[in-house]
């Protein structure tokens, strides 16, 4: 059974996070944009491939981590 993650891409880097998709094989869907005009990425994944997913929080969370900086 797959479950689902939502992610919400600002367009800057959707370029990598998309590839980041393609080489964990995790398919998504676009499922709109949030009021900032961030992509909303819905991401499926199973259980055995939670480390596919973890590869894109560790990848949004150094995202805001270094913009939060600055």
């Amino acid at each position: 059974m797959s479950k689902t993650r939502e992610f919400e891409v600002p367009a800057s880097i959707i370029a990598e996070f998309a590839s980041l998709m393609i080489d964990q094989n995790l398919s998504n869907e676009i499922t709109g944009l949030n009021e900032e005009g961030e992509l909303i990425i819905e991401v499926r994944y199973e259980a055995k491939n939670k480390a596919g997913l973890f590869t894109l929080i560790e990848f949004m969370d150094d995202y805001y981590g270094n913009n939060q900086e600055e």
